[in-house]
């Protein structure tokens, strides 16, 4: 694999540079990198907005996952399943995150659900029908709380404290 020497003051080391069509995350949320044709394509107009989106909607969820997500467990939720909320993010409607395999955290390669807080709907991935069933009562409960965080009117402290869990079972 190819590196970079990078001097930065008194830093001076070698990156490893991955190859093109790569997803990274990096500190600051995250990069693609890509060849310098594809640069040029686009540049020239031979790539259109559309051939573009895969590329979007992989930043956005590496975005998504390296951000800030408040995480709630059954205590709070009363779901089996841990929930992951966040505050906007580009390009997605009000939505939330459940922790599938494993069901108590986000892995990026585990497997999780985005449901739609609107309406239930699994905008991505598969939810056993227990967990939905659970996940919409949740949501039936908590709906105006979620938007207002996803809005970004509420702070993390509020959230957690203005969510109410399902009734035992």
């Amino acid at each position: 694999m190819p590196a970079l020497k990078l001097i930065d003051g008194d830093i001076d080391v070698r990156v490893a540079v991955p190859p093109a069509g790569t997803l990274a995350s990096v500190a600051s949320g995250a990069a693609v990198l890509v060849s310098s044709s594809f640069l040029r394509d686009i540049a020239e107009g031979r790539v259109t907005r559309a051939d573009l989106d895969p590329v979007f909607d992989a930043l956005d969820e590496e975005q998504e996952m390296t951000a800030g997500m408040a995480a709630f467990r059954t205590k709070t939720t009363g779901v089996d399943n841990t929930i992951f909320i966040s505050a906007r993010v580009p390009r997605h409607k009000p939505r939330i995150k459940v922790a599938i395999d494993p069901p108590t955290h986000l892995d990026r390669f585990g497997e999780s659900a985005s449901v739609a807080i609107a309406d239930g709907s699994v905008l991505a991935g598969k939810l056993p029908s227990h967990v939905h069933k659970q996940v919409c009562g949740f949501l039936d409960l908590n709906r105006d709380v979620l938007i207002e965080y996803w809005e970004q009117r509420i702070d993390d402290a509020e959230l957690h404290e203005r969510l109410r869990p399902l009734p035992p079972r």
